[in-house]
């Protein structure tokens, strides 16, 4: 399996060199993360430090994110299951990301737009294919209804 994994992360070397060149280590460095350990084979985990600032406020809506061999996670989760299943939902990302390697955020992206415009009863978000594997990958509800969409009933694209 850890075969597998190393394979993987060369796969994704040239979006983890990027991910982290321009964002895990900025971050870091900035203050607005936090390590916070190992989480699986070639997996680290960061928290979002505590304090308001611009990168907080982007938080206010997400419990976590993942990259290539990274994935951070909001300071204000619970420590219960609610942080376990984030926690396993964006592992479940990260392990999407070694499989298709440098096409895995084009491939989401591209899932998100075709449910956008051709799919109208649908979620760009919580209907994308990656979103509903990760989500059941966690033990969380992997179909939601519209009227549980955050965004609201008629808003299928939750990024602008």
């Amino acid at each position: 399996m850890k075969t597998l994994r190393v394979l993987g992360f060369i796969w994704l070397l040239p979006a983890t060199v990027i991910v982290w060149g321009f964002y895990v280590i900025p971050l870091l460095a900035l203050g607005y993360i936090e390590y916070a350990g190992k989480v699986d084979f070639l997996i680290a985990k960061f928290r979002l430090a505590k304090g308001v600032n611009w990168y907080s406020k982007l938080w206010d809506r997400w419990w976590g994110w993942s990259g290539p061999c990274v994935l951070i996670v909001h300071h204000n989760i619970p420590e219960n299951g609610e942080m376990t299943r984030t926690i396993v939902h964006e592992i479940r990302h990260c392990k999407q990301q070694f499989v298709f390697g440098v096409f895995d955020y084009p491939l989401y992206f591209l899932c998100s737009l075709f449910i956008w415009v051709f799919m109208r009863n649908r979620h760009a978000y919580l209907d994308n294919p990656f979103e509903r594997d990760a989500r059941h990958a966690a033990g969380q509800p992997v179909v939601i209804p519209r009227e549980e969409w955050g965004d609201g009933k008629t808003d299928r694209w939750p990024w602008w």
